[in-house]
């Protein structure tokens, strides 16, 4: 009686894995599982100004089946957006564009089964501008290369129309100096950076009551010219010898784009009036 039990439960385990088998078995006909569900859309996007190109950030879906994202530009919010690359990487530089015109972009996310996320929500827009390195000589010493224009992108006499800054040392001080080259240009000091690229905006306050400061290696410094223009340069080195024409080297940057902080449109109800002076 007991293995004619034994026998019965026996049969009953073979029957159920063969159910099993059967249930679950798969033919040539199978197809594999398909994901038809959109990612999660790119978050915390945001771009950084170049010279004729725009860096795009944003943090990275945390989703076993993505496969890259999707990078979209436009002229105009909201759109329309064009797609102009592919990445796997949560960033991309965008190059090749025009400086003083602004772009806006999107990102998008794709998994391994091709379904792409909704526009990424954050309004990101940038206008890239023009940037270089230049030599400042005391204006006491050499007048002709004392003073820079912006607009211009070059070294100028320090009583040059278009100068916009001019460098001065000071002999009692033994200090340099930075003046407005005009009236109606205000400066400030940012402070410390390690590069321009720190100075992501023009504050609205803070400008120098003198329409001068003292220069100091490694301090970044914000201009507003007379035209409502920005720009920045940075201080990388000072001369510290005894030969003349004493000098500074910046690296500097200029937004062409009229009234523009950077990465925000300067509003049209302020209006320049003047400086400090």
């Amino acid at each position: 009686m007991i293995r004619k039990m034994k026998l019965t439960k026996l049969f009953a385990l073979i029957a159920f894995a063969l159910s099993l088998m059967f249930i679950t078995g798969c033919d040539d006909n199978c197809t594999d599982y398909e994901d038809d569900y959109a990612p999660s859309i790119p978050a915390g996007v945001y771009s950084v100004t170049g010279d004729e190109q725009i860096s795009l950030y944003w943090a990275p879906v945390v989703e076993n089946d993505i496969d890259y994202y999707v990078v979209y530009r436009s002229d105009t919010p909201p759109g329309p957006y064009e797609e102009i690359a592919t990445t796997e990487e949560a960033t991309y530089v965008d190059t090749g564009l025009s400086n003083g015109v602004t772009y806006f972009y999107a990102i998008t996310s794709v998994d391994i089964y091709g379904n792409e996320s909704e526009l990424s929500i954050e309004l990101v827009y940038d206008t890239p501008r023009p940037e270089g390195s230049a030599t400042l000589t005391n204006y006491h010493e050499d007048a002709s290369s004392a003073g820079f224009s912006f607009a211009n992108e070059q070294v100028v006499d320090y009583n040059e129309s278009s100068c916009d800054i001019y460098l001065e040392y000071d002999n009692d001080l033994d200090t340099y100096f930075v003046h407005c080259g005009r009236s109606l240009t205000d400066l400030q000091d940012f402070g410390y950076t390690d590069d321009i690229h720190d100075v992501n905006y023009a504050p609205e306050e803070g400008w120098s009551e003198l329409c001068y400061v003292e220069v100091i290696s490694g301090h970044s410094y914000i201009v507003w010219t007379a035209e409502n223009h920005y720009a920045v340069f940075r201080v990388t080195s000072i001369y510290e010898g005894t030969s003349s024409p004493k000098y500074i080297r910046i690296d500097w940057a200029y937004q062409t784009d009229l009234g523009n902080r950077e990465l925000r449109v300067y509003p049209e109800n302020k209006i320049k009036s003047g400086n400090s002076e």
